[in-house]
């Protein structure tokens, strides 16, 4: 009787365990994906791998020693981490990373300064503040991006149809040049 009752409290605990890895690899990527950085990104400036953040994000097993150097790269205590589950909204959370950073004396903090990839920036950004709710064409995208996020990009067009073929945004070809807007 005894062996049978630890090996379901074992299970328990392992299932629980599992449960909130997953939980804490979810916000582990929101925080980087709120960001607008890649596993890559971080990888550069942490002594974790790629595949290992992916990991950690996945809520695979990845040692409390990776989890901690990620949990601090986003400016966290790692009590502050874990007892609270909201995400910051991402300027306070630049904020946080270089205060951080700099009281620390870690200049790590300088890859939030760098241009993200213009889908990613649809994505995260202007989906989210109403930007699309009328129809833009290219030209008021990219001055869009250098007005407000001080971000400069050359072309939009690619990547603009690469929303619509996601699903995130409508394209009407019967305006020249074509506009687009959020589905």
């Amino acid at each position: 009787m005894k062996n049978n009752l630890n090996k379901y409290k074992n299970e328990i605990f392992k299932n629980l365990s599992l449960r909130y890895n997953v939980l804490y690899g979810n916000k582990l990527k929101c925080l980087r994906q709120s960001l607008l950085l890649k596993p890559e990104d971080l990888a550069a400036v942490l002594t974790i791998s790629t595949n290992t953040i992916k990991k950690a994000e996945e809520g695979g097993n990845v040692g409390t020693e990776v989890l901690n150097e990620i949990i601090l790269f986003y400016g966290f205590t790692i009590d502050q981490f874990y007892s609270n589950d909201s995400i910051p909204h991402w300027t306070d959370l630049n904020k946080q990373i270089e205060n951080f950073h700099k009281k620390h004396k870690s200049e790590s903090y300088k890859i939030l300064n760098q241009r993200p990839q213009l889908i990613d920036l649809i994505e995260y950004r202007l989906l989210g503040n109403n930007f699309f709710e009328n129809w833009v064409d290219e030209k008021q995208v990219i001055e869009f991006c250098k007005e407000e996020f001080a971000y400069e990009y050359s072309t939009a067009t690619n990547t603009l149809n690469n929303a619509v073929s996601k699903g995130w945004l409508i394209a009407n070809e019967n305006f020249k040049p074509k506009k687009y807007k959020v589905k």
